[in-house]
């Protein structure tokens, strides 16, 4: 089983100064509730992160909002988890005012990475499914 330590070395692996992405979470995908993120400022060239007077934690918990409400209403909420480890289903990919979402169900967990609206689809794919793996573990925790 992952501990919060190591699925916030995770995270902090994924989150990138060049905004792809630029915020890194895990979420409870019934509740919403954010279980781990990671976060970086984004250097110049590269725009800034969506709502820059919010902190970290309460930005955090707007991007699980929205990608939580978007997943539920495009996949529907999640069911019961399967024990034997599922692979995850392919991501969604939300494009919206607070920059470009890849979302991923794992087991009763979304992973959600959020990226600027520049940041390239290639790379929060490519970063998504690699930590798919990872984190594949998670799909056998209700």
């Amino acid at each position: 089983m992952l501990r919060i330590a190591s699925i916030n070395a995770l995270l902090s692996q994924l989150v990138s100064p060049q905004a792809s992405p630029h915020t890194a979470l895990v979420v409870d995908a019934r509740s919403g509730a954010v279980v781990a993120f990671q976060s970086v400022p984004s250097q110049p060239p590269f725009p800034q992160a969506s709502l820059p007077d919010r902190g970290d934690e309460e930005r955090a918990q707007m991007y699980a909002a929205v990608a939580t409400s978007t997943y539920d209403e495009e996949r529907g909420p999640p069911g019961p988890v399967i024990p034997n480890g599922d692979k995850p289903v392919e991501p969604l990919w939300l494009e919206s005012i607070l920059g470009r979402f890849s979302i991923l169900r794992i087991g009763g967990f979304l992973l959600i990475l959020v990226g600027s609206d520049v940041s390239p689809w290639s790379v929060l794919d490519k970063k998504v499914r690699m930590s798919a793996e990872v984190l594949q573990p998670l799909a056998t925790v209700a």
